[in-house]
Parts: C-alpha cells; sequence; structure tokens
C-alpha cells in the first residue's frame, strides 16, 4: 500500500493539472466531428457503426462520448473532462506496467513506477491531448493497457487489442505485435499470443462487416478505406518529425533521459526490458516516421515507452529525488504555461496552424456560435450550415443543437436542402423567423455584403462568416 502511495497522488495530480481551465481552449476541429457524431448517434444507437462509417473512422470513441454529451450543457466541457479522467487512469496503469517490466530486471527497481507516474503526470505531450475530447487520449490508454494485460492476463490482452482496433484502426494493429511479445515472454508459450490475436481480431469483426453493401464496389478498396483513411500515411519515405514532435512535446530534458535509459539498459544487460520497450517505441514511431505522417497526436502512444526508459535513467542517480525535480522543471513549465494561456502553450508550425491559427481552430466558429446566440435571445432563429464535417459547421451543430430557440438545418452545395440525418429530402424552413447562413471561407473569397465576420486571430485569412438569408425560396452557401 505504502508502493502505491505516490502513484496514486501523480494520478491525482494528473488529473488537477488536466481539469483546470479546460474549457479555455477553443473547440478544435476533430473534437468538432466526434462530437457531431456523437450527437448523430445519441438520437439512433442503432447508427453506432453507420455514423463514423461515412469518414470513416471506427466507432468506439463517439459511442463513448454519446453516452456522457447530455450530462452537462455544454458537451464540450464534458468530453474534455472525460478525457482528463482517462488521462488520471492512464497515469496509474503505465506506473503499474514499468513496475512490471522493472521488477523483473536482474537489479530490480522499486521506485521506477513512481517516477513513471511523475513524468506523465509533468508531461505536456500527454496534457495537451488529455485536455482535449479527441481519440487520442482514449487511445493512449488503451496502447498502455494492452501491455499491462500482456504482462498479467493472458488472453484479456487480444480483448484490450480489439477494443483498440474499434477506437483507431490501423494504428491499433501496430499493437499487436509488442503485446504478442509481452504475452509470449510471460507464458513462454506462442500459443497464448497466437490465440490472443485472434480473439483481438473477431472483436474487429463488426467494424469491418458493419454496412456490408458498401463492399459492392469492391472489397479491398473498402478494407482499404476502412483501415487505412484515418492513418494519416502521406507517402512512403522518410521523415524526422517524430524526432521534432518528442523533442519538443517531451521537452529535450526527458528525451535525453529516454535515450540514455535505453543506453542503460543495454549497458546492464537487462535485454528483456530492452527489446519490450525497443519493440514498443519502434513498432509506433516507424510507420510514422517512413509514413509521412504529418501531426503529432498520431505519435502520442510511443511516449509511453519513452517515459518509461527516462524513469529507467532517473532510477540509476544516487539522487534521485533532486534529478526527477531537476528533469521535471522544463515539462511542468510547459504545462503550466499552457494552462495559463492556450495560445501561448509551446507548439510545433503545423500543430500551432491545427489549433491556433488556422481553420482548424475554433475560435472564429466559437465567436459565431455566441453571436447567433445571442440573436437567438432577441428571437427564435433558424440557422443553415454546410454539410461538410469539421468547422465551422460541425461547431454550430455541437454549440447550438440544445438551444431551444434555434432551428439548424443543413444546405448541400447544389443548393437542395437536406434535414439533420442527411436524408435528401427537402425541408421547408419556418418562414416566421429569421435565418441566417454559416459560411466557411478563406481570405481571398468575397465577402457578402452585411455578413458578419469572425476569425481565429487579428492575421488569419480563415473566415467564418454569418450572413442574414432569405426567408424562403432556393439559396446556396457560394456567396
Amino acid at each position: 500500500m505504502r508502493r502505491s502511495l505516490p502513484i496514486l497522488a501523480a494520478s491525482l495530480a494528473t488529473l488537477m493539472l488536466r481539469l483546470i481551465r479546460i474549457r479555455e481552449m477553443p473547440l478544435f476541429n476533430d473534437e468538432a466531428i466526434a462530437f457531431r457524431w456523437a450527437q448523430v448517434t445519441r438520437e439512433a444507437w442503432s447508427h453506432a457503426f453507420a455514423t463514423p462509417l461515412r469518414d470513416p473512422k471506427p466507432p468506439l470513441h463517439t459511442t463513448l462520448l454519446a453516452l456522457f454529451v447530455r450530462l452537462g450543457t455544454d458537451p464540450v466541457l464534458i468530453g474534455r473532462c472525460l478525457s482528463a479522467i482517462i488521462g488520471m487512469a492512464t497515469t496509474y496503469v503505465l506506473a503499474m506496467v514499468a513496475d512490471d517490466i522493472f521488477s523483473r530486471a536482474k537489479r530490480p527497481i522499486r521506485n521506477a513506477a513512481a517516477i513513471v507516474a511523475c513524468l506523465a503526470a509533468a508531461s505536456p505531450f500527454l496534457a495537451f491531448h488529455q485536455r482535449l475530447a479527441t481519440v487520442d487520449a482514449l487511445f493512449l490508454l488503451e496502447s498502455v493497457l494492452v501491455l499491462w494485460l500482456a504482462l498479467h492476463a493472458r488472453l484479456l490482452f487480444g480483448a484490450a487489442v480489439g477494443v483498440a482496433l474499434e477506437t483507431r484502426g490501423v494504428f491499433s494493429i501496430l499493437l499487436a505485435p509488442v503485446a504478442a511479445l509481452a504475452a509470449y515472454k510471460r507464458e513462454r508459450s506462442a500459443r497464448t499470443a497466437v490465440l490472443g490475436l485472434l480473439l483481438a481480431g473477431v472483436l474487429w469483426l463488426p467494424y469491418l462487416f458493419a454496412q456490408p453493401g458498401a463492399y459492392a464496389h469492391g472489397i479491398l478498396p473498402e478494407l482499404r478505406r476502412r483501415i487505412f483513411y484515418q492513418s494519416q500515411f502521406q507517402a512512403i519515405g522518410g521523415s524526422l518529425d517524430p524526432l521534432v514532435w518528442f523533442w519538443t512535446y517531451l521537452t529535450p530534458p526527458i528525451l535525453v533521459a529516454a535515450i540514455a535509459g535505453f543506453a542503460l539498459l543495454a549497458i546492464r544487460r537487462e535485454w528483456s526490458a530492452l527489446s519490450l520497450l525497443g519493440t514498443w517505441t519502434l513498432a509506433l514511431l516507424i510507420p510514422a516516421a517512413l509514413g509521412g505522417v504529418r501531426y503529432s497526436r498520431y505519435a502520442l502512444p510511443a511516449a509511453a515507452p519513452l517515459l518509461i526508459a527516462a524513469a529507467w535513467c532517473v532510477a540509476q542517480v544516487r539522487w534521485r529525488a533532486l534529478a526527477l525535480a531537476l528533469l521535471l522543471a522544463w515539462p511542468l513549465y510547459d504545462v503550466v504555461n499552457g494552462i495559463a494561456d492556450w495560445r501561448k502553450q509551446t507548439l510545433t508550425t503545423a500543430d500551432r496552424y491545427q489549433y491556433v491559427d488556422g481553420w482548424p481552430a475554433g475560435t472564429a466558429t466559437e465567436q459565431a456560435a455566441a453571436w447567433l446566440a445571442a440573436r437567438a435571445r432577441e428571437a427564435p432563429i433558424n440557422v443553415v450550415t454546410g454539410n461538410e464535417w469539421g468547422l465551422p459547421a460541425d461547431g454550430i451543430w455541437v454549440m447550438l443543437d440544445r438551444n431551444p430557440r434555434v432551428r439548424l438545418f443543413f444546405v448541400t452545395r447544389n443548393q437542395a436542402r437536406i434535414d439533420k440525418w442527411g436524408a435528401e429530402t427537402p425541408v421547408e424552413l419556418p418562414r416566421d423567423r429569421p435565418t441566417f447562413e454559416v459560411l466557411k471561407a478563406t481570405g481571398g473569397d468575397p465577402i457578402p455584403l452585411g455578413a458578419d465576420v469572425f476569425r481565429n486571430d487579428d492575421r488569419s485569412h480563415d473566415l467564418v462568416i454569418v450572413r442574414r438569408a432569405p426567408c424562403c425560396g432556393s439559396y446556396g452557401l457560394e456567396p
């Protein structure tokens, strides 16, 4: 029990660091998509598999959001709090994995688990994604849980891999060889590893065979779409981006400690721990590097074995508490800085465009939604959005769907009005209330006369435009 107290304290610290000012950062594009699918799923649970296939993506995350979004008036806050709780669980499970790996070492280290828990709580990489309602926090927990179950619970690791496959397809496949290796190390039998992987495949089947009619145009193209569409693989080649990501988000001291940890494992001939942590890291990093993945969040699960390796390095130091305190100074500063002002958090150029400056950032959409809510307080209104995914359309639906004074509608690009289910049936807009259109535009697009314009910052060329629309007749999205 005494050994568990530091881990529990670090897990609670994780939760606190994630919850503070968690709603300050505006809605992100991928959050908006997930919440929109969750809204549709909640309206008809039979759509749990069918709805995400339009993207396509596995259904578990959106189904989980659908279960919780109605617990409060702000679905974004609820979803982000759920990610924070998942982050707390991740810290605890990661510490248990480290404890299991290092307790079997030739020279067991008892406090390595507590060190890992502290590193996870203070990690800017983990903190950033555990403060968003995206799939990344959930998938990180699943990837760590897969390893823990593979080291402890025989075939149950296969169930965990299957659950991960229902969360983030192709990247979950990368966990399979790592889990199989861990299961083999525990059982010294390939039978358990093979049976676990077969169980994972069985649990993946509901996603692969949902809406079988989609395979009419070709089995292989549809399978490729379902498995690889959300991988973000751009082209086969080489990229140093993952190194930049971990240098930036793990912070230089932690990354250097992780590399030193791997070196020390080799020097001390801790081949079992080295092979497991090395396979875990490389299985998640090499595909991201060779596949030209653009966004750092897809490499997030690889942070887990790196943190464990860094903890091993710290545990070799004589003055461990002092070494840990010095090592935590940089990441803690980054985490606190991001909490104090979400615009000033440390981000790569690509991520800053996504989360702060570019069209996937949600400042302009939230401003437009607030402006429309103010108009609705004056009198009930209709709001018409485009049928594209993401911001601003999905963001408007997320922010205003439960406003009783707002009626929401889609309009397709060919000007055919459709209802919120996406059915190609004309919908007559109520004529007794004003109608506003929400448009997405860039700096080069003309701005309709009399429209209200919202942007993420003064320098942004990505605009959200709200204009008064005719009360009746045909109109489309083009200004």
